[in-house]
């Protein structure tokens, strides 16, 4: 389903209200994909917006030893749902 804005400003409020206000906004750069790419395909349609943790790196690449983020991640068409669903929003730990 794409994202409306509409559908974006709810989940942003949604987010708000559980204690994400300042979490950073990031994107998923993998799930972004369009068979018109090579062909100068740049501006991509949103599907996704949740809040994810994920490993931090360090400066050699290598995920740095108990550290976590956590973000808003902007997802694309190749993005994946997790099994609580799109909307499902996680407080803040």
């Amino acid at each position: 389903m794409s994202m409306t804005i509409g559908r974006l400003h709810k989940l942003l409020g949604r987010m708000i209200e559980h204690g994400h206000a300042r979490k950073k906004v990031c994107i998923n750069k993998e799930s972004f994909q369009h068979p018109l790419e090579g062909d100068g395909a740049v501006i991509l349609e949103v599907e996704t917006a949740q809040i994810e943790s994920y490993p931090m790196l360090d400066d050699d690449g290598f995920t740095k030893e108990n550290s976590c983020h956590t973000s808003l991640v902007l997802g694309g068409a190749a993005s994946t749902v997790p099994e609580r669903g799109e909307d499902a929003i996680p407080d803040k730990q």
